[in-house]
């Protein structure tokens, strides 16, 4: 496990790992029973942000807290854990096809 680790910390502060993900965006996955597009990679964890492709929407409000309407649901996922820093199960669940040449 101690050197799983230290490859995931070494891919985590490399522009590889970003790298290859943004490489996916626009690829469908399945987050949690729910097919998804990727639509951005965050450099903040970093982090997955996953837009619902299915019927599912949230109401969005309006800049003074009215409904104003219906949107695709978005998901954020980390990459990885913020207590031991190996890949989070939610982001490892996606099966992405991550190639870091």
């Amino acid at each position: 496990m101690e050197n799983t680790s230290r490859v995931v910390t070494y891919l985590m502060t490399s522009a590889a790992l970003l790298t290859a993900l943004r490489n996916l965006l626009g690829a469908e996955v399945i987050h949690q029973g729910v097919r998804c597009r990727l639509l951005e990679v965050l450099d903040d964890g970093p982090s997955l942000v996953l837009e619902d492709c299915e019927e599912n929407t949230a109401i969005q409000e309006n800049q003074y807290g009215g409904l104003w309407r219906r949107v695709p649901k978005i998901y954020t996922v980390p990459v990885v854990t913020t207590e031991t820093r190996e890949f989070h199960p939610l982001f490892v669940a996606l099966k992405l096809p991550l190639s870091l040449h």
